[in-house]
C-alpha cells in the first residue's frame, strides 16, 4: 500500500431550486435525480459564421442518450455555480472552446420519466458563435459534425431516434432564433469568462 491518504469518491453536487427557480440546496446529482429534486441545466447552442450549427455525438461510455447526438455542448449546474458559469464550463469540458460570448437565449421547464424516476429540470439556454475548432473531450464526445439549419431539420424529422430528447424541446421552442443566419441576437447575458 502506497503512502497516499486515501480520498474517498466525492459525488458531484449539483444545484436544487424550487418551482420558481430559487437556489434551495445542493445534492448529489444521482440522489437528486432519484428524489425527483428540481434542478437546472445550461445548454449551449455553437454556429460558425457559415451559420452551421455544431452537433456532438455523445460518448457510448455515458449513463444518458449514449451515441445520441446533442446540439453544442450541455450540463447540470453544480453547486454555487450560476447558469452562464455552468455554460461556459460545459463548453470548454466537453469541447475545448473558450472565451465564447455567450448570449442568452431563453429558460424553460420540464418533466420527464426516465427509466424508474421522474427528471425535473430548468434548462437555460445561450447561443454562441465561433471561429474555433472544437477540440472535444473524447470521455464525453464521440464525433462531433457541423451541419446546416436545412440538414439538421431534414434528419430530426427522417430520423428522430438519433438525437437527444433535449433537441425536439429546444427546436420546438427556440428553433427560429437558433437557425437564424444573422449574428446570435442579443437578449442580455454578454461574457467572455475563459475557464
Amino acid at each position: 500500500m502506497s503512502g497516499l491518504p486515501h480520498i474517498p469518491y466525492a459525488p458531484e453536487l449539483i444545484t436544487i431550486v424550487d418551482q420558481a427557480d430559487n437556489v434551495i440546496g445542493s445534492m448529489p446529482r444521482q440522489l437528486a435525480r432519484e428524489q425527483g429534486q428540481i434542478h437546472r441545466i445550461a445548454s449551449v447552442v455553437i454556429r460558425n459564421p457559415q451559420g452551421q450549427i455544431l452537433l456532438h455525438q455523445r460518448s457510448a461510455n455515458l449513463q444518458d442518450s449514449p451515441l445520441k447526438w446533442a446540439m453544442g455542448a450541455a450540463g447540470h449546474v453544480d453547486a454555487d455555480e450560476d447558469y452562464l458559469t455552468a455554460a461556459h464550463r460545459e463548453t470548454q469540458e466537453e469541447l475545448g472552446l473558450s472565451c465564447l460570448e455567450l448570449q442568452f437565449i431563453g429558460k424553460y421547464y420540464y418533466e420527464r420519466p426516465k427509466a424508474n424516476i421522474m427528471l425535473k429540470r430548468f434548462n437555460s439556454l445561450f447561443l454562441a458563435e465561433t471561429t474555433q475548432e472544437p477540440r472535444y473531450n473524447p470521455a464525453e464526445v464521440a464525433q462531433i459534425k457541423w451541419v446546416t439549419p436545412p440538414e439538421l431539420k431534414r434528419w430530426l424529422v427522417t430520423k428522430p431516434q438519433d438525437f437527444t430528447r433535449s433537441i425536439p424541446d429546444i427546436m420546438s421552442r427556440f428553433g427560429d432564433q437558433l437557425l437564424y443566419s444573422g449574428p446570435p441576437h442579443s437578449s442580455g447575458y454578454k461574457s467572455t469568462i475563459d475557464l
